[in-house]
Parts: structure tokens; C-alpha cells; sequence
């Protein structure tokens, strides 16, 4: 279901901004300068990083983003994500943000790099939050080459991937319902509001902050599979043959030299 049709009233987006071909386009050149400062960081501390997604999708097809594209998501090692974060108060405080599962009023279950002096809040957020233009980060996790190993790290990712859900529709859960009118998706939004209840024992950053270290389980860096179990199809939908993720290859952009996912085709 699109976002429209979850608004009470399509043509009232009181308290929201619609963004117009203009503003994406400008928030789509804001986003390309965020990385290409990121990347320069990067490849100092020889940081591997791969643009995902749809951004994959566009700079395949077009070289360029997707028209409709409003975000830029990318695909770090869990062993490069660990080392970014050690460098970053160094090299990119000054400008970004880094935010982190279990950080205060950060609500997401991977991290994002904000960029300072912007304003850009997502429905589903924290007033608190302080939030501006973003990078997504999905990080590429090992995986357990053992079935029953592997198992259990699958389950267990997708019980926390619904714990950190449900506690998230919990916080937002006054926004989300002011803004829906279908009353399928209502009645969606209370239920799982209410399952909520069995998982208030802890604050959603402690939840979201268990969720990452379950993920990063698997100290194997020479799995034959890799997973993105923060990603949009979840632990079972994101684990791929490890050389189809890596490593990361170089690839044009805006005549930019970014990277992406190795058999990106493949993906």
C-alpha cells in the first residue's frame, strides 16, 4: 500500500512536506556530495563500501540515481563498519553524525551518517532526534556455514527484527495513526501496537542495540554465504553467495568513481 493512501486525507498533509520534483532533485545532488566527501574518508582508511539497493539498480542502468530515488543506501563489512566507527570522531564529526542501534532517540535498527546543519525527519522518528540528510548503512554480516548454527542465527534475527518493530510502531504509534484512514491498515498498526506489550521490559535502544550484536555473531570472515539481515528482505531474504556481495568494485556514478556489490547484476 502507498504511503498516499495510508493519509487521511491525500490533499491535507498538515505537519508534513511533500517533496516536489525540484526538492528531490536537489536532495538527490546533496546526497551524491555527502558521498563523495564519505568516499575520499573511506578510501584513506581503506574502508570497503558498495552502493545497494536501488541505488544499484540506477547506476547499472543509468549511471545515475533512480528518478523517484530520495535516499542513498550502501553495504559495509561488518569488519570496515567496525573500523569507520573507530575513525570517525577523527575524520568526520565535524560535518556527519553517525547514529547506531541503541543510540538515544535513534530508532532504527542499522546506522545512518547525517549530515550536520540539515533538517530532514522520516515519519517514523524521534522529535528528539535531531535529524538531517542521511546515508543508510547496511551492513554485510558472516554468516555460520553450519545448518544448525545458521538456523539459529536466522531465528533469532527475525525475533529481534520484530521486537525492534514493534517497539518502533510503539514509539510513532501517534503519528503513524494520524496520518492512516484505511482501516485495514489501522487495525494493522493497534495489533501490532499491542503485541508491543511483550516487549516493553526494555527501551527500544537496548532492543535495538541487542539486535546488532546478534547480527555481527558470525566472526567468519571466510563464510561461503554472507547476510544483510538489517536489509529490506530480512536475514532470510538477504543472504547471498559471499563473491556476490564482495568484494566491492568500482563503478560510475554522475561521472563519479563510486563502488558497488562485486556481481551486482547477479544481486
Amino acid at each position: 500500500m502507498g504511503f498516499r493512501e495510508m493519509l487521511q486525507d491525500p490533499t491535507n498533509f498538515e505537519g508534513l512536506t511533500v517533496i516536489t520534483d525540484e526538492m528531490l532533485g536537489s536532495l538527490q545532488n546533496e546526497l551524491a556530495e555527502m558521498l563523495n566527501e564519505l568516499a575520499v574518508v573511506f578510501c584513506k582508511h581503506h574502508i570497503s563500501w558498495g552502493i545497494t539497493g536501488g541505488n544499484a539498480l540506477g547506476a547499472v542502468r543509468n549511471q545515475d540515481f533512480i528518478p523517484w530515488d530520495d535516499d542513498i543506501d550502501i553495504n559495509i563489512s561488518r569488519r570496515d563498519y567496525a573500523r569507520l566507527e573507530l575513525i570517525f570522531e577523527t575524520e568526520l564529526k565535524d560535518r556527519y553524525i553517525l547514529k547506531k542501534p541503541g543510540d538515544m532517540y535513534y530508532l532504527y535498527h542499522f546506522p545512518q551518517i547525517h549530515k550536520k546543519n540539515t533538517t530532514y525527519q522520516l515519519l517514523q522518528s524521534d522529535n528528539r532526534a535531531n535529524d538531517g540528510i542521511f546515508i543508510d548503512i547496511f551492513i554485510v554480516e558472516n554468516t555460520f556455514d553450519n545448518w544448525l548454527l545458521n538456523l539459529i542465527h536466522g531465528l533469532g534475527s527475525t525475533f529481534f527484527l520484530f521486537a525492534d518493530s514493534a517497539m518502533r510502531l510503539h514509539a510513532c504509534r501517534k503519528t503513524v495513526e494520524k496520518y492512516c484512514v484505511n482501516p485495514r491498515v489501522v487495525k494493522a498498526v493497534r495489533r501490532k501496537n499491542a503485541l508491543s506489550l511483550f516487549f516493553r521490559f526494555l527501551p527500544l535502544e537496548k532492543w535495538l542495540y541487542l539486535s546488532d550484536r546478534w547480527f555481527a555473531l558470525s566472526k567468519n570472515e571466510a563464510s561461503d554465504k554472507v547476510v544483510i539481515p538489517s536489509g529490506a528482505k530480512h536475514f532470510w531474504g538477504e543472504r547471498y553467495d559471499r563473491d556476490v556481495i564482495l568484494p566491492f568494485v568500482p563503478i560510475v556514478v554522475r561521472q563519479n568513481s563510486w563502488h558497488t556489490l562485486h556481481r551486482v547484476k547477479q544481486y
